[in-house]
């Protein structure tokens, strides 16, 4: 499970194994606008999209324990979904 704040909130997420009932993951996406799940869910993508912010529109690929595993940022590229 992924607990996140999005919108008014600072885009810190939280990712939880359900089994366990304990956190394996932190990670941060400042302005994030998306968040989806990899068809597998081993990862997790975050996106700044428009119109909700027109500059420093980026995607991100996290795995679930929070690790950075790409970023792509398009600048002041109008993006509209990922």
């Amino acid at each position: 499970m992924c607990l996140a704040g999005f919108g008014n909130c600072a885009g810190d997420m939280e990712i939880w194994d359900m089994y366990k009932l304990k956190p394996i993951g932190k990670m941060n996406s400042h302005s994030a606008s998306k968040c989806k799940w990899s068809p597998d869910g081993s990862k997790i993508m975050t996106a700044v999209c428009s119109p909700s912010i027109v500059v420093d529109n980026d995607y991100k690929i996290f795995d679930l324990t929070g690790k950075l595993v790409f970023n792509n940022k398009l600048g002041h590229t109008n993006v509209y979904d990922v």
